[in-house]
């Protein structure tokens, strides 16, 4: 994870007023990620618990 903002522009009529933009590199690659605050704190659940010698960067 690189980091988040809130949604701008068109993405706030598209998204739910909760939503959160996460933005994500992979292999030079940026993704963003549009979810809920409860989506999120699972998410960054999820990516905490990787195994052991997993290289995962949560910002």
């Amino acid at each position: 994870m690189a980091g988040r903002r809130a949604p701008e522009g068109e993405e706030e009529l598209a998204l739910l007023s909760d939503a959160v933009i996460l933005v994500c590199l992979h292999r030079g690659t940026r993704l963003e990620l549009a979810m809920s605050e409860d989506a999120l704190t699972g998410f960054l659940a999820w990516l905490e618990a990787a195994p052991p010698g997993q290289r995962v960067n949560v910002a």
